[in-house]
């Protein structure tokens, strides 16, 4: 079988649960994620039908569901063995911590990391003078990580 009627098979598949998503008000992440990732169906694709549509689609939740699924696939093929990556906010982390504990897991590593939950646009000369503050801070050696989500 020809590479591109693989493609337009699984464009078709794809398609079709997507087109299974079209008497809901949004695609969201989780989704979005199946279709990428089960489908190979691309999630500009997603976005654009969607927009058509009028459905938004949960795209920050997606970035981080294909991180997630990146970590894991990194580390399983780098050790061998399976990974979990588990996310939580801030306040619930001593409980998660706790729960992992409880259950005879040992986390490998544990970081924190801001998700902007409110994005707001700044003029270009605001959003330079944001990007110079940024890269102050990254040159400090005090300071252990920046998070931003400028270009």
């Amino acid at each position: 079988m020809l590479l591109e009627e693989r493609f337009r098979e699984t464009l078709a598949r794809g398609l079709k649960e997507f087109e299974e998503l079209a008497n809901k008000d949004a695609v969201s992440a989780e989704d979005a994620f199946t279709l990428a990732t089960t489908y190979g169906f691309p999630i500009e694709l997603t976005q654009e039908l969607a927009e058509e549509r009028g459905q938004a689609v949960d795209i920050d939740r997606f970035r981080l569901l294909m991180e997630d699924h990146r970590e894991v696939s990194r580390a399983g093929g780098e050790k061998g063995e399976a990974q979990l990556v588990v996310r939580c906010a801030f306040a619930d982390f001593g409980r998660l911590q706790k729960a992992l504990e409880d259950r005879g897991i040992t986390p490998i590593s544990s970081e924190s990391e801001f998700i902007p939950t409110a994005p707001t646009t700044l003029p270009e000369e605001h959003a330079q003078e944001v990007l110079k503050m940024v890269d102050k801070l990254e040159q400090d050696e005090d300071v252990q990580k920046v998070f931003h989500n400028l270009g």
